[in-house]
């Protein structure tokens, strides 16, 4: 998904350029987050393991819903393999259970908001 999100951004602009900026950004925050670990290892050797499985946990849910929310901001111009997929068993399993319907209900296609 990585290079569908680059040329989402490279939208009137130069791709190479995109990708150079993503690479040092990469580089950057990886060594960040590096350090940041071995300080919060150190810090937490320490505290009760029931206090690490909540902040675990915590930070993991609002990992998750950050990607969820980010992904929803770009709209992709083309279906890849798995997009695809899952808009032809949507909507299979939609012409299934209306298949005797007359006037069978619209079909939505955007992401629930």
């Amino acid at each position: 998904c990585g290079g569908s999100i680059n040329l989402h951004w490279a939208k009137g602009s130069d791709i190479s350029d995109i990708n150079a900026k993503f690479g040092a950004q990469h580089t950057v925050t990886g060594a960040l987050g590096l350090v940041f670990a071995a300080f919060f290892a150190r810090s937490v050797d320490h505290v009760n393991a029931a206090i690490l499985w909540t902040l675990y946990a915590s930070l993991t849910i609002i990992h998750i819903l950050a990607n969820v929310w980010c992904m929803r901001l770009i709209a992709f111009d083309s279906c890849n393999t798995a997009r695809m997929n899952l808009l032809l068993d949507e909507f299979f399993d939609w012409w299934q259970l209306h298949q005797g319907d007359e006037d069978p209900p619209l079909v939505s296609l955007s992401s629930p908001k």
